[in-house]
């Protein structure tokens, strides 16, 4: 059926933030304050507290006010009064809000694809929400998605003083568009302001049903507060949004949702570290560094690192050979894939670094200039190893898990063969088909977020 008018909610229907929450963004406007003079010297009782203080003035402010919706000013406004800020460091503070949001603003693609055609077909299409920014902000982050969508009728509630909750927003709509509700179709995720509220007024109304988050995913969303978590939680959720006809593929939601997030806090880590010893070439071990390679390989193109990148098959038997044969091939393999005289580091999941001492010393690699990074293992003080071993995360009762999540898919390797000159890895080759049936590259591109 054809409408006379289309409208559709921005928040989570157009936009999204790579934040999971709105916090978020207070968490990430919080990780700023220490590059900002003007808040970190004259308003340090703000920089431990700021997402905490931002949501508690944002409810004051509602309460206060006389309109159906807030601006983004009647916030700071708040904020200034109770903890005696300048002119210039609250404008600091509501210019910051204002570019991190659009910085974090992130297209739901489907959706976009779906209003752009609409208006190519010449339908008139228009945007309505409830949000305390302004319209200039908003414009902005729609031009970044597209100039076509920075020119549709924008209806903001934070401009007007009316809100889509209270239902006199769409009636304001109405008159400004000159249109009846029967010749209107609205578009939107939150069940009560776009689906029963519209409905009610007469206007045919489509809920998009929010995807459900699994426990896990719940559980690292306490951190919300930490702008790294917030924003690796806000990727994966809008990775799971863009991701189609895979949104409800449970292995696909299993990597968006739990691996992705905890591996790539882990390889963000690794790479930091790296850049602090100088190193220039990281390993990542058979098979548990399959993915974190893949996720650290791409947070290297687009930060411009230079850090090469290797993976390097292993296991506790092809790297303690028991055989004179096996033991050459492995100081082959190790001669043919390892960078000599260089500051290198290798990446595993949970160990001792017990099987890559045995491969240092077979290879007669210097241990001085190795790192081992593990996401987690237990403390010891033994330095007979002679590398510098690295602990990411001390979480012993989570590391089992963890180290489910890391699969890759090749079978185990079990040694090494010499092939046209050239050392290659023996592989199980059933266990390696049993990984592909199981759906192995649906649960990669998951953790990959390739969507976004």
């Amino acid at each position: 059926m054809k409408y006379d008018l289309y409208s559709y909610d921005l928040f989570d229907t157009v936009i999204t933030r790579s934040t999971l929450k709105p916090e978020g963004i207070f968490a990430v406007m919080q990780s700023c304050f220490k590059d900002i003079p003007e808040l970190s010297e004259g308003a340090p009782e703000l920089c431990g507290d700021f997402v905490l203080i931002r949501k508690n003035a944002e409810a004051v402010a509602r309460k206060k006010t006389a309109s159906q919706e807030i601006k983004l000013s009647d916030i700071y406004a708040i904020i200034k009064k109770n903890y005696g800020l300048t002119e210039a460091q609250t404008q600091e503070l509501l210019v910051l809000e204002e570019k991190t949001e659009i910085l974090c603003s992130i297209a739901l693609k489907q959706r976009v694809d779906e209003i752009l055609s609409r208006i190519s077909e010449g339908e008139r299409v228009v945007f309505i929400s409830d949000m305390y920014l302004s319209q200039k902000i908003i414009k902005e982050m729609l031009y970044k998605i597209s100039p076509a969508l920075a020119d549709l009728p924008l209806y903001l509630s934070s401009e007007i003083g009316l809100s889509k909750a209270s239902g006199d927003l769409f009636k304001y709509v109405r008159s400004k568009e000159a249109i009846s509700f029967e010749h209107w179709i609205h578009f939107g995720d939150n069940y009560k302001s776009d689906y029963k509220i519209p409905q009610k007024l007469g206007i045919t109304a489509k809920w998009l049903e929010p995807a459900a988050t699994n426990g896990f995913y719940k559980y690292l969303n306490r951190c919300h507060g930490n702008s790294t978590f917030s924003l690796m939680l806000g990727c994966a959720q809008a990775a799971l949004k863009n991701s189609g006809d895979l949104s409800e593929n449970n292995l696909y939601r299993t990597g968006a949702l739990c691996a992705g997030p905890v591996f790539s806090t882990f390889a963000d880590w690794i790479l930091r570290q790296s850049l602090k010893r100088g190193i220039s070439h990281l390993y990542f071990i058979a098979r548990d560094g399959f993915i974190i390679k893949r996720i650290a390989d791409e947070l290297i193109k687009k930060s411009g690192i230079n850090i090469k990148t290797s993976y390097i098959y292993s296991s506790r038997q092809a790297w303690d050979p028991k055989t004179q044969e096996q033991q050459e091939l492995l100081a082959l393999y190790g001669k043919q894939e390892i960078k000599p005289n260089a500051k290198l580091g290798f990446v595993d999941i949970w160990g001792t670094g017990g099987s890559l001492k045995h491969f240092c010393d077979l290879c007669k690699l210097d241990a001085s200039n190795i790192t081992l990074f593990l996401y987690g293992t237990y403390f010891y003080e033994d330095d007979a190893l002679g590398f510098e071993r690295m602990i990411f995360a001390q979480h012993l009762k989570l590391n089992g898990h963890i180290e489910f999540l890391a699969k890759a898919p090749e079978g185990q390797c079990t040694g090494f063969k010499l092939e046209k000159g050239h050392v290659v890895p023996l592989c199980r080759e059933q266990e390696k088909l049993d990984i592909q049936n199981f759906g192995f590259s649906q649960y990669l591109s998951g953790r990959i977020w390739k969507r976004l």
